[in-house]
């Protein structure tokens, strides 16, 4: 009776987790986020992109401002021009462009959405314009110096593995 009782409420809390996050952003396109960077840069060809931890958003559709605490919390993917600067702990208010990352199209293909779930991440913003910093270091001092731990081992195993050093770096230096 006990185990029955366990798996219902595990099933309804796993129901409504999915449900938010599949509809939580619905219907949102243009935003200013205020929020703290949590990974490392990472540059793509023309961009530069990082994960955002949301403190404050607000929806800037139809000349309104809706302001909305309910997405403190959530992760989002934002890409920006190389020229903005930022680090890991920054806290920054930016403009940007709402999108849903893409399900997979083929039968057992990859499916980003679904991999961005895992992570915790809710979508991606365009980022128009400049990224404001506000604060430096606003994470918890101990979070920082582990991951200024973490980016001085990479740096010596690229050093001193070469071209081997990603296979040591993502064996050694997994991410959760």
């Amino acid at each position: 009776m006990l185990f029955v009782v366990f798996s219902i409420i595990s099933n309804i809390q796993i129901k409504s987790l999915e449900e938010k996050h599949n509809n939580l952003y619905n219907g949102i396109e243009d935003i200013q986020i205020v929020g703290v960077v949590i990974t490392d840069r990472k540059e793509t060809t023309y961009k530069a992109s990082y994960t955002v931890e949301v403190e404050e958003l607000h929806i800037l559709q139809n000349n309104k401002n809706h302001s909305s605490r309910k997405f403190k919390g959530t992760n989002l993917i934002i890409y920006t021009s190389k020229d903005n600067n930022l680090e890991y702990g920054d806290k920054v208010i930016l403009n940007g462009t709402f999108e849903r990352a893409k399900s997979a199209t083929n039968y057992k293909a990859f499916d980003y959405r679904e991999y961005l779930k895992i992570k915790n991440i809710y979508g991606i913003v365009n980022v128009e314009g400049e990224v404001k910093l506000l604060e430096k270091n606003k994470l918890n001092p101990v979070l920082i110096s582990i991951n200024n731990i973490r980016n001085k081992i990479k740096s010596n195993l690229k050093e001193i593995l070469g071209e081997e050093a990603n296979v040591a770096i993502g064996i050694l230096l997994r991410r959760y």
